[in-house]
Parts: C-alpha cells; structure tokens; sequence
C-alpha cells in the first residue's frame, strides 16, 4: 500500500494503525510525503507530475512483470 502525504498530518489519521496492521500480514506499504500545506495536492501543477512517478514506480516495483 502507497500512502502519499501532504504537510497537513490531520490527514494522516489512521495511517500508523493501517501501516501497522499491514505489517501484521507481512504487507508492504511505503510514505511518500509531500513537505506542502495543499490537499488534495494530488490534481495539482507542479505536484501531479511527481505523484505520478512517485505511483509508476511503486507499481513497478510491487506488481509481478509479465510479457
């Protein structure tokens, strides 16, 4: 599981317990926190490009390739 995190914590609620039970199962998660005060900075210029990446490679990495 990808969390992907603005500056404003107050958003994060329940992260740590979900990161936590996913350890639990021997799940992978990642953070990726963005250091800006926007949400849902996602949609926006100039942060869209780097979610974007930041998704493609998490993807990458965790899904099996195949031909």
């Amino acid at each position: 599981m990808l969390f992907l995190n603005s500056g404003y914590s107050r958003f994060h609620s329940g992260q740590d317990e979900l990161i936590g039970m996913m350890k639990e199962w021997d799940k992978y998660t990642e953070v990726y926190k963005f250091d800006i005060m926007v949400h849902p900075f996602w949609l926006f210029h100039p942060w869209i490009d780097t979610t974007a990446d930041v998704m493609a490679k998490f993807l990458q990495a965790r899904l099996p390739k195949t031909l």
